[in-house]
């Protein structure tokens, strides 16, 4: 059969029409999730400064593993009694640059540095840290299923010079 045949032509223009409306559909998909995460990652914070602990606990998969600068790792369950009994009182969460990566369908990753004012255990604490945070669609909704977070170390004044 000719290379040219009309049917042959047409079939390839088929099956490149489609391979590129996948490859849009999945770009649209990657676009719809990476708003979706940052939305409800941004409704997380909020809550987590209002101290709103039902509505952070809206925003946790339950099957969250959620690690402390300090090395300390939290169930749901833990991170949200340490919320409730006012052991963690956040002050100020601001981001100083956040990444978001889709992984796959219904996950994805954000890589960012965050500015943290918090009160812990009665101490006020400032300091920046390198977080990790793993994000999974689960009944329609984005929960955050992995957190692990690095304090930065603070510049020193011999550092400034």
């Amino acid at each position: 059969m000719n290379a040219f045949h009309p049917r042959l032509s047409f079939l390839r223009t088929l099956c490149g029409v489609a391979l590129l409306a996948t490859g849009l559909t999945r770009a649209l998909a990657a676009d719809n999730s990476v708003t979706a995460v940052r939305t409800a990652d941004d409704a997380r914070v909020a809550a987590l400064l209002a101290g709103d602990v039902p509505k952070v606990s809206a925003f946790l998969s339950d099957d969250l593993s959620y690690g402390h600068s300090n090395g300390r790792r939290d169930t749901k369950t833990e991170f949200l009694q340490s919320l409730d009994g006012a052991k963690i009182i956040y002050e100020g969460i601001t981001y100083e640059d956040r990444q978001l990566t889709p992984l796959a369908p219904g996950l994805a990753m954000i890589t960012a540095r965050a500015r943290m004012k918090l009160v812990n255990e009665g101490a006020r604490q400032e300091f920046t840290l390198r977080i990790l945070a793993i994000w999974r669609e689960e009944s329609g909704n984005w929960r955050l299923l992995a957190y692990q977070s690095a304090r930065v170390p603070e510049p020193t004044a011999a550092a400034n010079r």
